[in-house]
């Protein structure tokens, strides 16, 4: 069940895979969020940059290719220090650093996604 925190709220979903990232759009999409996509960590860092003032919340794979999901991490902190980061990944939370979890901005799911589980994942995030 959607809450209204995640109404007309903006999300930059980046994944470098075209189908997961397709679907995950649809699927974010239909619950009632605006979406942002890059297709690798650089582009990321570059769609971040150019919509700076709308999103709420970033969902990233770990693993891509230009730029990973540390150095996206990275990135988007040296600019918006608060920014909420879900990270997404088929490998265990072990491909992260820790310490990025440990911010209490920042949480970690799992490949393949279950949509309740990414759903209460967005929600708690954005309501912290």
């Amino acid at each position: 069940m959607m809450t209204e925190i995640s109404k007309d709220c903006t999300l930059l979903l980046i994944e470098d895979n075209d189908v997961v990232r397709n679907m995950l759009r649809d699927m974010l999409e239909s619950s009632g969020y605006t979406v942002i996509e890059a297709v690798d960590g650089e582009d990321g860092i570059h769609a971040f940059k150019n919509n700076l003032h709308c999103i709420e919340l970033i969902i990233s794979d770990v693993l891509m290719p230009k730029k990973n999901g540390k150095q996206v991490y990275d990135a988007v902190r040296s600019i918006k220090e608060d920014v909420k980061i879900l990270f997404m990944s088929g490998y265990s939370v072990d491909v992260l650093d820790n310490s990025i979890l440990e911010d209490g901005r920042s949480d970690f799911i799992r490949k393949p996604l279950r949509p309740v589980e990414l759903f209460t994942k967005i929600d708690g995030m954005l309501a912290m």
